[in-house]
């Protein structure tokens, strides 16, 4: 259920952070999020920028589905065109789409129903099931969230992943 978050989005410009709540995204906000990836005013992105330029717009592709978009491409370029088709066709969930289910899996982790669950534990699954992630990269989601007696409040974190806060609206480590 938990794919990778936007918070790991390398992009933080505020109009493409809004896009996470739009229900719909307009053309100019797809050409212009397009335009930011495509830095050489080629046309087209690379394959590895194919998921970034998908997060940046709002939707937490999982390596399989990036995987069957980039062998759908066949050798041909990503281009807008394309970027707009998937956008339009894709059965890509955005994290808001995505809510109730991790708070469900969240809450069947919460043996004692205290609305925490074991940071050890999270971080098992974080780096083990579906879309592992890396050490790193379950450091750096984890740092933003305070830790009370090694366990996590899932509704804040749940919260900060779904709505992609910055890191600096999150309480830090202590």
């Amino acid at each position: 259920v938990i794919a990778r978050s936007p918070i790991s989005t390398p992009i933080r410009n505020s109009r493409f952070i809004s896009c996470f709540t739009m229900a719909s995204l307009s053309a100019e906000i797809i050409e212009e999020c397009f335009s930011s990836f495509d830095k050489k005013g080629q046309g087209f992105l690379e394959k590895e920028q194919i998921g970034a330029v998908i997060r940046a717009l709002g939707k937490n592709p999982t390596e399989k589905e990036l995987k069957g978009i980039i062998d759908e491409l066949a050798g041909a370029k990503f281009d807008l065109a394309r970027l707009k088709t998937v956008l339009k066709n894709s059965k890509i969930r955005s994290p808001q789409e995505m809510d109730k289910d991790v708070r469900d899996a969240f809450r069947a982790l919460d043996k004692d129903s205290k609305g925490t669950v074991p940071e050890a534990e999270l971080r098992l699954i974080l780096g083990s099931l579906g879309d592992a992630l890396t050490t790193q990269e379950v450091n750096a989601l984890l740092a933003n969230f305070k830790s009370d007696d090694g366990n996590l409040d899932y509704t804040e974190f749940t919260n900060g992943i779904i709505n992609a806060y910055p890191a600096s609206e999150h309480k830090g480590r202590q």
